[in-house]
Formats: C-alpha cells, sequence, structure tokens
C-alpha cells in the first residue's frame, strides 16, 4: 500500500501484473538457502542457478503437507 501511496498505483495493466508478481515473489518464504533478491538476480542475469519457482514451491507444498489435514484416516 505504500507504493501505492507514494506513486498512485501503476497507471497500465502490465504495471499491475507486475507489482502484483513481485510483491508475490516477496512474500513467497524460500528457505535459508535462496533469499528474494539472489533470486530475482538470478532471473534476470539469467544465470538459472537457482532451481524454478515452480519446483521451490512444490517442495515447499510437500514439506508442508497442507492435503494432511483433510485425508481421511
Amino acid at each position: 500500500m505504500q507504493k501505492q501511496d507514494i506513486s498512485f498505483g501503476p497507471r497500465t495493466q502490465d504495471g499491475v501484473k507486475a507489482w502484483e508478481t513481485s510483491m508475490t515473489l516477496a512474500a513467497m518464504p524460500r528457505g535459508p538457502d535462496i533469499s528474494f533478491c539472489q533470486y530475482i538476480y538470478d532471473r534476470i542475469s539469467q544465470a538459472n542457478q537457482t532451481p524454478p519457482l515452480a519446483s521451490l514451491t512444490e517442495a515447499q507444498a510437500q514439506e508442508l503437507a497442507p492435503g494432511a489435514s483433510w485425508s481421511i484416516a
């Protein structure tokens, strides 16, 4: 919300998508080995040393087992 107070928010639909994507990435926990800045730098520089976001998310979901409370014993 602070960005919107300062700049009155994004001005285009592409700006809205970019803002929402960057805020989502910044909010996602990645564990002790990967920081947000490290991940963004890796993608921009095209070094591809960091695993893709989809695999990081999948691994994290398996660790947390969000569906475990729904399983029938």
